[in-house]
């Protein structure tokens, strides 16, 4: 599903951290390709399977139903919501890139699980038209991180994680907005515990030097 390429940032900094060899990285493109084989057997054409996503888009003009900011502007102002797309795209692709950059530095090899948590669920959490289910990959990732992790911080981002999903779930459900927009500040608080651990910390102000 499309949540996968929530991870790409992650994996593209796994690539680079690990100084792994050309030839491994066209494997999460060849892995994709083969899991669209049966589809193209049962007849869709290849480019439509290749571009399924990107044409995916144009079937929802709405901000979206997730546990994001969005949901704000699906509510107040979804006639013009479309018109402020670009931006949600833009600070996803900022935040990709910061992903990549905060992991050059070195880490513990468990930090590099907190890191994928936060990549699968900052990026659904800027970009528009996202519905709840699209936080599914963050729920499980989470959940797997509070387990081979055990410290508070883990558990409390994984409790914040499945709750905004669950908020968003039965918003969704029962139509009742006011979830989801709880659940954004959820998810955020996760997005800033999950940040400093995955070494987006504030730059140290130095002491003025005495006169």
């Amino acid at each position: 599903k499309a949540q996968a390429a929530f991870l790409a940032p992650f994996i593209l900094a796994s690539l680079l951290d690990l100084k792994a060899p050309l030839r491994l990285w066209p494997i999460p493109l060849a892995t994709y390709a083969v899991a669209m084989v049966p589809a193209w057997l049962a007849g869709w054409p290849a480019m439509h399977l290749a571009t399924v996503y990107l044409r995916q888009v144009a079937y929802d003009d709405g901000a979206g139903s997730a546990s994001n900011p969005w949901i704000f502007m699906d509510v107040l102002a979804p006639q013009a919501a479309s018109r402020y797309f670009w931006m949600g795209y833009g600070a996803a692709a900022v935040a990709g890139m910061a992903i990549v950059l905060a992991a050059r530095a070195r880490r513990a090899p468990a930090d590099w699980l907190a890191l994928a948590v936060l990549s699968s669920l900052l990026l659904p959490w800027l970009l528009p038209q996202m519905h709840e289910r699209f936080f599914f990959l963050a729920d499980v990732l989470s959940l797997a991180w509070a387990y081979a992790a055990g410290t508070r911080r883990s558990v409390a981002v994984a409790a914040l994680i499945q709750a905004a999903s669950f908020l968003a779930l039965i918003g969704a459900v029962f139509e009742i907005p006011a979830l989801p927009m709880i659940g954004s500040a959820l998810s955020l608080a996760a997005v800033v515990l999950l940040a400093r651990k995955a070494g987006f910390k504030r730059p140290a102000i130095s002491a003025c030097p005495a006169v």
